[in-house]
């Protein structure tokens, strides 16, 4: 008899845990999808603060941490979300997000060897991918290998054609490759077939200033501020090619006044007016003595 009940205590502890984390599982599952409607809304802060005291709760729980990273990575909190990718991919090295992520954010902050490691490593874990290998075309375009980055591009488009990420790689690879107006083209392709991003059409702003069309140039910083007229960058770009591009000197000085309201200490801004006013002084007296020559 003592021996049935000391047998039951030793293996107890054993028997019951997996009912246990079964409850946990579902009980994380449910959290986990209210924290996923929280970041679908843009409730940011609050899916923060609902992630992370469960992360602690169940710090071994590889789904809770992938959520953590991708709620700091949307915040801009690139510390938190480097650390905590790196513990998911401990926890599940066989996952191709955590490095397709790690690489991205290496990219941002110019490591980019590292994040060509990350990129290859994501494809070799999972090769039909596209953001692994989106990835590993990125980094190549970083790293300057843009022969290996054109062959990448090609297999991505022929693999995925009408994908809007793949045209944006193309127009990638192509700048980098020197061939500005196909890069313009595949970019203008690309922003035709999804809902308008920002940072594509400031893309194909610079590409058009690289090609000395202005007023395409111009046409995609106005259509940035359609959708955000308080972007810092798109103001002051714009303020910058009225500026020093089409010496439109009465525009320019309305649109660095436009950033200083957005901005009141910009050094970019207040030097920039500064040019502008005295440009166009210098504008106006030429004028002035010109029209007082024809008089004489």
């Amino acid at each position: 008899m003592y021996l049935i009940i000391l047998l039951m205590i030793i293996f107890y502890p054993i028997v019951s845990p997996p009912h246990a984390r079964a409850d946990d599982k579902t009980a994380i599952k449910l959290e986990l999808a209210e924290v996923e409607n929280m970041m679908a809304s843009g409730a940011l802060i609050m899916a923060r603060q609902k992630i992370e005291p469960l992360v602690a709760r169940y710090p071994d729980d590889w789904r809770a941490r992938l959520v953590a990273a991708r709620i700091y990575r949307q915040m801009g909190l690139t510390s938190f979300a480097i650390d905590t990718y790196e513990r998911v991919r401990r926890l599940r090295p066989d996952l191709s997000e955590p490095l397709v992520e790690l690489s991205r954010l290496y990219l941002d902050n110019l490591s980019t060897e590292l994040a060509l490691g990350l990129a290859r490593q994501a494809v070799a874990v999972d090769p039909g991918s596209l953001d692994a290998r989106l990835a590993l075309a990125e980094a190549l375009v970083a790293c300057q290998s843009i022969q290996s980055a054109q062959v990448q591009s090609q297999k991505l488009a022929r693999d995925f054609a009408d994908d809007v990420r793949v045209l944006h790689l193309q127009a990638q690879v192509a700048r980098a490759a020197g061939k500005t107006e196909q890069a313009r083209d595949f970019l203008i392709r690309a922003l035709a077939t999804k809902e308008i991003s920002t940072d594509w059409l400031m893309e194909l702003a610079q590409i058009n200033v690289d090609l000395g069309h202005y007023a395409a140039a111009e046409a995609s910083l106005q259509r940035i501020l359609t959708i955000n007229p308080d972007s810092f960058t798109a103001n002051l770009r714009l303020a910058q090619l009225y500026e020093l591009k089409m010496h439109d000197y009465v525009k320019a000085i309305g649109a660095y006044k436009k950033v200083q309201e957005l901005a009141p200490d910009s050094v970019e801004a207040q030097t920039g007016l500064q040019r502008s006013l005295a440009c166009q002084a210098d504008w106006a007296l030429c004028l002035k003595n010109f029209v007082h020559s024809i008089f004489r």
